[in-house]
């Protein structure tokens, strides 16, 4: 008999605590910045009206996998990699400040491996085409996934200026979504 859980999760502590593996049979990442600019239009919108409450995002719907603390996507693939991708632009912003490392921290997790070697685990790892490779690179490069979009730029510009503030970035701890986890059976 499946399990099912759900558990409420802002931004910071869904990329903290989990690693999303997002199958080789979702759909590819499709928002455009139309898309993109409406969800950081809504959290910016309840952080400009000074509501300190939290603000939902909407749910993800995940599966366990054999790995501690590794998910697999069954639904939210788009908000969770636009998230993923917010935060490797943030990261990107804010070279040389505190949030840095924090954002660094969501983005990935590095350990040493058996072998004594430095290994890298990105917290969104996404099977489909290529997509994971250009994920890493993306991480690698330290760089804005979305350079082209002069909307996004503006928006992430800021939003970067109001998240300074904080040693988090507000939306990181504001924005919350759901987390339902379906354990399969066996």
């Amino acid at each position: 008999m499946a399990k099912i859980e759900n558990h409420k999760y802002s931004i910071q502590e869904a990329f903290q605590e989990c690693f999303y593996i997002v199958p080789d049979y979702q759909r590819e990442y499709v928002w455009t910045d139309k898309e993109v600019n409406q969800l950081l239009d809504d959290i910016n919108e309840q952080i400009d009206g000074g509501h300190e409450r939290e603000y939902f995002i909407g749910t993800v719907l995940v599966s366990p996998t054999a790995q501690k603390n590794h998910y697999e996507v069954i639904d939210g693939q788009q908000r969770l990699t636009t998230f993923f991708l917010l935060l490797c632009a943030l990261k990107q912003m804010f070279q040389g400040e505190a949030q840095h490392q924090i954002i660094t921290g969501l983005i990935s997790a590095s350990y040493v491996d058996k072998s004594g070697e430095t290994r890298t685990n990105l917290k969104l790892e996404p099977r489909y085409e290529n997509a994971g490779e250009v994920m890493a690179k993306l991480v690698e490069l330290n760089t804005n996934p979305w350079p082209s979009v002069p909307a996004f730029r503006q928006q992430a510009s800021r939003a970067s200026d109001r998240w300074r503030i904080s040693s988090t970035p507000i939306a990181l701890s504001t924005a919350t979504w759901r987390t339902t986890t379906k354990t399969l059976p066996s």
